[in-house]
């Protein structure tokens, strides 16, 4: 035993200021405790970190979590630091001076908890400093990235399962969204043996949900624009309204511009295509409730924890029930009743598949693009993307959409066909004059199969917003937690 039950209460109430664990959190914690590995399925603003941060408070040693998501792992030291917990971060955002400095606490045991990025396992000679470590726990955050069944799937998790193996130590794979068949992956994508499972938390009973279907755009914008009036009648309380397409971002602010007669809220929109400084006024402003609506795309929301969110409408299909709740659980997490909304019609449904079309190029594609690129010349292919793809449609008299060559060339990038770190504006042939055939770099197979589960995530997703019984109860079967019918 690592350390008792007694132990972890005393750390809750000391270092966080709680009196009692929620469902789940404490039996995970014991499991680890007795050296079980543990799998955790809870919603997000369920509590997931307590479950490896106490075992990390708790144990000699330090406990090493993996984490994705960059812009968030110095919020979550500078907390743990300001609670008294010695913690650190490395990944790509510090200096070489901060990253030989965190090494050090690491190798001399100062650390309770260390975040680091998948990234960090290319190298060989940071395993092997970690194996000669004191770790104590290996977490896991965001697990389904692991899976190429998940909604988010990053081949650097590959890297895990053979890390999890050299430490030897409990491990705990945490995530807010994951299916059966993903948890299942998940499991055997890291290895762990004897698992513990907990899934809690995904009956959020504050939350009244509502799926409603237009037989045309009209009439789901008119329905819309009723659903804003009553937003904005009962005090316009922060709202997040999430679109399909940057252009859909526009039309609900003019929407909401174009209202009358009424105290109406102020609205900034929100994508990817924004500068980054432009992102952060507008993220900045709906957090301080400066501006009180966001309509963005789903760029907008990891890392927002904004808990008087009373309102989340969809206006269009997301692509998989799993980007569905990660979304509409960004409402209410003070507790307090909130709506989330959504509201589609058929062709809504056509975006989507042409999404999926875009994101998974077919052979016939990938040859064409890897033919126009050599058939330039040189190593280095420097044109604007509009050229290239004016190019491929004179070459190739093919109406395949700039979208999905755009992606065909990304790919090509993360295969080593072309170098990833090319600049803007350039695509450098990395094995030049030396052609070699496009199937040596990419596995088709892989690829085939990517594109099938792409298509089976969101097949899910039309049989949720068509399914039988409660919207709350669809989402406990959807996760694997048990209902009332």
């Amino acid at each position: 035993m690592l350390f008792t039950e007694k132990k972890a209460k005393l750390a809750l109430k000391k270092v966080f200021g709680y009196d009692e664990f929620r469902p789940g959190q404490l039996e995970a914690i014991m499991d680890l405790s007795s050296g079980k590995d543990v799998q955790v399925i809870f919603p997000t603003s369920h509590g997931k970190s307590i479950c490896y941060q106490i075992p990390a408070i708790c144990s000699k040693g330090t406990a090493l979590v993996v984490s994705p998501l960059i812009s968030l792992m110095k919020d979550q030291v500078d907390a743990l630091l300001e609670k008294g917990v010695d913690a650190a971060f490395l990944n790509s955002t510090l200096s070489p001076k901060r990253q030989t400095e965190v090494m050090d606490m690491l190798k001399n045991d100062e650390l309770k908890i260390l975040y680091i990025t998948p990234e960090r396992f290319k190298s060989s000679s940071f395993k092997t400093t970690l194996i000669d470590s004191n770790i104590s726990i290996f977490a896991v955050d965001e697990c389904h990235a692991i899976s190429a069944w998940g909604h988010d799937f990053r081949p650097d998790y590959r890297r895990l399962g053979s890390v999890k193996e050299a430490l030897d130590v409990p491990t705990i794979a945490l995530t807010a969204t994951a299916t059966t068949v993903v948890q299942d992956d998940i499991e055997t994508q890291l290895k762990m043996q004897n698992v513990s499972k907990y899934i809690h938390g995904f009956d959020r009973p504050n939350l009244e949900y509502s799926i409603e279907l237009f037989s045309d755009q009209f009439l789901k914008e008119t329905a819309i624009k009723k659903h804003i009036i009553k937003i904005a009648k009962e005090g316009g309380d922060p709202a997040i309204f999430y679109c399909g397409t940057r252009k859909q971002t526009d039309r609900i602010v003019q929407i909401v511009k174009s209202i009358k007669g009424l105290k109406i809220p102020s609205i900034a929109k929100y994508h990817g295509a924004m500068k980054d400084k432009d992102r952060e006024k507008v993220q900045g402003d709906f957090m301080s409730g400066k501006t009180p609506w966001i309509a963005a795309t789903n760029a907008f929301g990891m890392g927002i924890d904004k808990a008087n969110v009373r309102n989340i409408i969809h206006v269009s299909v997301p692509g998989s029930v799993e980007a569905w709740y990660q979304e509409v659980g960004r409402a209410g997490r003070d507790g307090k009743d909130s709506r989330c909304n959504l509201f589609y019609c058929q062709r809504d449904l056509g975006l989507q598949w042409f999404f999926i079309n875009i994101a998974n190029p077919s052979k016939y594609v990938f040859e064409n693009v890897w033919d126009l690129l050599w058939s330039y010349g040189d190593s280095v292919v420097q044109m604007t993307q509009k050229k290239f793809y004016d190019d491929y449609k004179i070459r190739c008299g093919s109406s395949d959409s700039s979208g999905c060559i755009s992606t065909a060339v990304r790919v090509l990038k993360k295969s080593g066909a072309i170098d990833p770190n090319s600049s803007r504006g350039q695509m450098v042939l990395m094995d030049y004059p030396n052609r070699r055939p496009v199937e040596l770099y990419l596995d088709f197979d892989k690829l085939e199969e990517k594109e099938k589960m792409d298509r089976d995530r969101f097949g899910r997703m039309l049989n949720f917003i068509n399914g039988y019984g409660s919207i709350r109860n669809r989402v406990l079967r959807y996760f694997g937690e048990s209902t009332n019918e």
